[in-house]
């Protein structure tokens, strides 16, 4: 019987060192496949924000953040440098962890910018099922595996595999390394080409159901920034909607500002994009023109706080 016994795990040890070392070799190639990547993609988007940004003037959010924030606007700003680490699909939980992996660099105080969503904090599975966008991320950042581990209740269990956290990548990384093809990204900036769509002005009624976890990651990224001696503005951009009452997530976020001391800027009822359709793609996003007139009552906002501070 303890024959037996010992040649059962025996047999279970053999098992579970193929395992680890196939998990571990072709984690690794996968790995390195993912760091050659090296033209503008939304992985090495993901892999600049995280490990190399730190420029004076920050952006972060969603894939609003990424279309609406044209740097040309904030070439203004003389001996100023600007990077938009804003994702698409992305919200809150993804953007405090960008900002703790530029904190854990950044020596010197900066502007930085979060683009907050209208419906930011309302409560999906999505939100957490996107953070694998960090995974290949997980073991060299420390200060962001508290933030991806909310996306399962056994995450940091399963991330202890190499294989797992580029499950969600193999293709993606075949393709960017045997046929390359560039994204128009500009600093991190993607505009949207001017297409007319014809788009209707809708009314949109508020139907939040409030996430606490993401809300909690809201104060998290501006009591971060501000520990750091960084200056932090939320702002909110425009969209093609008309809302009958203002949505939660604005009124949840401009109380936690004003309690914080962070200036709040929405845009989102904005009666000059309201009128122009034609600045925008679709309900949500700008395209490049609209982009461009955002982008410099933003740098205007920011030049006029800095002028009356300055003169306080």
């Amino acid at each position: 019987m303890k024959s037996q016994f010992g040649i059962f795990l025996k047999k279970l040890t053999a098992f579970l060192l193929i395992v680890f070392v196939v998990d571990f070799s072709l984690g690794k190639v996968l790995e390195h496949f993912y760091e050659e990547i090296d033209i503008p993609t939304p992985e090495q988007h993901t892999t600049f924000s995280i490990e190399h940004a730190d420029t004076d003037i920050m952006v972060f959010g969603s894939s609003r953040a990424q279309h609406h924030y044209d740097p040309e606007s904030f070439d203004d700003l003389p001996n100023t440098s600007f990077y938009n680490t804003g994702k698409d699909g992305q919200g809150i939980l993804y953007s405090w962890a960008v900002l703790k992996s530029v904190l854990h660099r950044k020596k010197d105080s900066g502007i930085l910018i979060l683009d907050l969503n209208i419906n930011e904090f309302d409560k999906s599975q999505d939100s957490y099922d996107r953070l694998s966008e960090l995974l290949p991320h997980y073991t060299e950042h420390e200060e962001i595996q508290d933030i991806v581990n909310l996306k399962s209740p056994f995450e940091e269990i399963k991330a202890i595999s190499y294989l797992y956290r580029y499950n969600s990548k193999v293709l993606t990384i075949i393709k960017d390394n045997l046929f390359p093809k560039k994204d128009n990204m500009e600093k991190g900036y993607e505009p949207i080409p001017v297409v007319r769509r014809n788009l209707q002005l809708t009314v949109f009624e508020d139907a939040e159901a409030i996430d606490s976890l993401e809300v909690a990651a809201f104060v998290g990224f501006l009591k971060d920034a501000k520990a750091a001696d960084q200056k932090v503005y939320v702002f909110v951009s425009p969209s093609y909607r008309q809302y009958l009452e203002e949505p939660q997530t604005i009124r949840i976020a401009r109380d936690i500002c004003r309690e914080l001391n962070v200036p709040f800027i929405s845009f989102h009822q904005d009666s000059l994009f309201l009128r122009n359709a034609n600045y925008f793609d679709d309900p949500t996003h700008l395209n490049e023109a609209g982009a461009e007139i955002y982008s410099d009552k933003v740098l205007n906002i920011i030049k006029k706080e800095k002028i009356l501070n300055s003169s306080s």
